[in-house]
């Protein structure tokens, strides 16, 4: 919950290693990261170009997944 640049400080003066805070940064800034492209890809989708069934059906699995694991 803390803004980047305060983090970088804090992990500036520990004996974190590179290799695992490259790691924990990487599974920190995944989950919004894959949130706001599919986000993106439902609101193309949903823009008025008409869309299979199938593509509306993985959009809506891809929508439960999110919020699994947005709660979990």
């Amino acid at each position: 919950m803390l803004p980047f640049n305060l983090t970088n400080y804090f992990y500036g003066i520990t004996d974190l290693k590179l290799l695992e805070y490259v790691a924990a940064t990487f599974v920190g800034i995944m989950p919004g990261t894959l949130l706001n492209v599919y986000l993106g890809a439902a609101g193309k989708a949903a823009s008025g170009e008409s869309a299979s069934t199938l593509e509306w059906s993985f959009l809506a699995v891809g929508l439960v997944a999110t919020v699994v694991a947005a709660c979990s």
